[in-house]
């Protein structure tokens, strides 16, 4: 190996500064032996991640999510019966995400806690230790309330990024971007934060917390799975086309006003109740779900000797990982999820005109979403009117059609048009993926 791709396995943090890949150390924490080992290819990856990401959570008692039954990741990993607690940390490995108060000390905690109020915000990042020590007080408190353990985030992002601090900076932001990261890491800071100041323990802050977390491992997990499925074997260090990926993952920005929205609507509804009414959570599942369906195509093609429907790049990786973390409030935000089904589907309408007559996929109704993205992605990433009037009509009127068939108005003027396009799509792409699935297996028995 050259000196070169050595050095591409080495991710440095400048001191003192958390990126969410330093390490958790010096904290008393209960935390899981997790050495960084060398991982050479994404089957390995993913299967250390899904280790990390599976673990047994609290409280217990925490209702039943049967609609978690249909989250699959490239495989039914989620029985109806689990709770949404075993869905989470799995059923093997208990305390491994804990904080228990009766094994931490409490006289270091006063310094890391004064830090947080003598630095100003916008010049300090947390350190993870930090977040450990306001947790351990908060244990404390817990304690006092009958609830013997909480969940620790700051040993959630420890046992992720130390997992992945071997790794490029493009497959770490790839399978846990730090933007994610710092999201969860807020939330954690803010409600220990409230907790100590005010000495009371809000069931409904710690159930934000616990859902956040929950939203974390599910994406980590899913993106080395499907980073498993596209790569497998194949050396990390020659997969150059991850070396600079950043995909868009911006979901927890809009947990917590979407659980207080669902919480208004109904006074006494729990935390895990409310995460599945979300569109956090069901925007982003249907864009896992999409993405889970596009490799199971292409496993289906290989396994009957066929040629992949759709082709794999790095340009599809990093569109990969934005649908399944995305939710559209903004046009930035927007044009990346049209980015990523014009990557999969448009790119790939050559292989899918191979098993589908074009005059089907020109004039049938299942492929017309293709279609509508190719006009969207003309508006947002083109220059389109320095043609002739009639052309420049012609494009407009196509474009607006398009947006009207999702939001209803040729124009998008809201973060809720947004939203609803993007969650428009995803409902006819899914669609299609069935009708591609079902083509495919009929092709093959032909």
């Amino acid at each position: 190996m050259s000196e070169e791709k050595k050095d591409k396995l080495v991710h440095n943090n400048d001191e003192g500064v958390i990126s969410p890949f330093s390490s958790l150390a010096n904290t008393g924490m209960m935390v899981k032996d997790n050495p960084i080992t060398s991982v050479l290819n994404f089957s390995a990856l993913s299967t250390k991640m899904s280790e990390i990401c599976k673990r047994k959570y609290i409280p217990d008692g925490i209702s039943t999510i049967s609609s978690l039954a249909n989250s699959t990741i490239l495989g039914n990993v989620v029985k109806p019966q689990d709770t949404i607690i075993d869905v989470v940390m799995g059923k093997g490995l208990a305390n491994t995400l804990f904080v228990e108060p009766t094994k931490l000390p409490v006289s270091p905690l006063g310094s890391e806690i004064s830090a947080l109020t003598t630095i100003p915000k916008d010049l300090f990042e947390p350190k993870i230790s930090v977040l450990s020590a306001l947790e351990m007080q908060s244990s404390i408190i817990a304690l006092d309330k009958g609830i013997p353990k909480i969940t620790s985030v700051a040993s959630q992002i420890s046992s992720i990024t130390g997992m992945l601090s071997a790794q490029t900076k493009g497959i770490q932001e790839l399978i846990a971007p730090s933007l994610m990261l710092s999201d969860l890491q807020k939330i954690a800071i803010d409600t220990h934060q409230k907790i100590i100041n005010t000495g009371e323990l809000s069931e409904w802050k710690l159930g934000v917390v616990d859902s956040a977390s929950f939203l974390v491992d599910r994406q980590v997990d899913w993106a080395s799975q499907f980073c498993s499925s596209v790569y497998g074997e194949r050396p990390l260090v020659e997969i150059e086309e991850l070396d600079t990926i950043m995909p868009k993952v911006n979901f927890l920005s809009f947990l917590e006003v979407e659980l207080d929205d669902e919480k208004k609507k109904k006074e006494n509804i729990k935390t895990d109740e409310a995460l599945v009414e979300t569109n956090v959570y069901k925007v982003t599942e249907k864009g896992k779900k999409l993405i889970n369906k596009v490799v199971n195509i292409n496993k289906l093609c290989e396994r009957k000797g066929k040629k992949p429907l759709f082709k794999y790049t790095g340009a599809t990786t990093k569109a990969a990982a934005s649908m399944g973390g995305t939710l559209c409030s903004t046009q930035d935000e927007f044009g990346i999820i049209i980015d990523g089904l014009y990557d999969f589907f448009y790119e790939n309408l050559s292989r899918i005109k191979e098993v589908v007559p074009e005059e089907v996929v020109r004039n049938d109704a299942v492929f017309q979403c293709i279609f509508h993205v190719k006009n969207m992605r003309t508006d947002l990433r083109h220059d389109y009117e320095h043609g002739s009037d009639g052309d420049i009509r012609k494009a407009n009127r196509k474009i607006g059609d398009s947006y009207s068939h999702y939001a209803g108005r040729p124009v998008l003027l809201s973060s809720s048009d947004f939203m609803k396009v993007q969650d428009g799509l995803y409902n006819e792409f899914d669609v299609l993926a069935d009708y591609l699935t079902g083509i495919v297996i009929r092709n093959g028995e032909a």
